[in-house]
């Protein structure tokens, strides 16, 4: 059985060239109550067990979880800057410049990708639908920087979804695992915890293809 959620959006999201994927969204939301940054590594490995378990898995061993599917392909770039009291000694560099790669004004100069989409769906296999559902019911807001009003969800609804849909790439698959003609590949993570490139390699991330359902 493959469902599909749907997130009706109240405001632009703000993402990245990786997107959003389903499982790393309910991450978060399980995360939540001790804050994603205090969170320690065995809270984040605890977390990543409890959902393994709600969801099903592919013949290549893969999560049946996808990128996140927008009503809107338009993108826009902005930028975001730091506040910060201007009567302080900025740090500099040898070469007289502000030093953004670390300490106080590390990034203090941040661009952002923005997507002017109204709904975002997820397509998912599920193990234990009612315990997905329920983290679905708490997510407040979808992609980066959710404090800062971006991405803000109004509602969602959940429905079912053929079981065909597994045969497009709507979610990372390893090159060396994949079966079949592709158009490109990214070198990015395709298991959880997906901002750790440590575990990146080669990934197929788009166009058709046929492997084990």
């Amino acid at each position: 059985m493959t469902l599909r959620v749907t997130f009706k959006l109240s405001s632009p999201v703000c993402v990245d060239m990786y997107g959003v994927m389903f499982d790393a969204l309910l991450l978060n939301v399980k995360l939540g109550a001790l804050g994603v940054k205090a969170a320690k590594p065995h809270h984040h490995q605890c977390a990543a067990e409890e959902l393994d378990a709600l969801f099903k898995r592919d013949g290549l061993g893969l999560r049946r979880v996808s990128l996140g599917l927008f009503d809107s392909s338009e993108l826009s770039t902005d930028f975001m800057c730091k506040r910060f009291d201007t009567s302080d000694a900025l740090q500099y560099t040898e070469a007289d410049k502000v030093l953004n790669t670390k300490g106080r004004y590390k990034n203090i100069k941040s661009v952002l990708t923005i997507r002017p989409a109204k709904t975002v769906s997820f397509l998912f296999a599920p193990n234990d639908a009612d315990a997905i559902e329920k983290l679905c019911s708490e997510v407040l807001a979808v992609g980066k920087h959710g404090a800062r009003g971006f991405g803000q969800v109004d509602s969602f609804s959940i429905e079912s979804a053929g079981d065909a849909v597994w045969q497009s790439v709507i979610r990372p698959v390893p090159r060396r695992l994949f079966i079949g003609d592709f158009k490109s590949v990214q070198y990015r993570t395709f298991e959880p915890p997906y901002w750790d490139m440590r575990n990146a390699e080669e990934c197929v991330v788009n166009g058709t293809f046929s492997y084990l359902v």
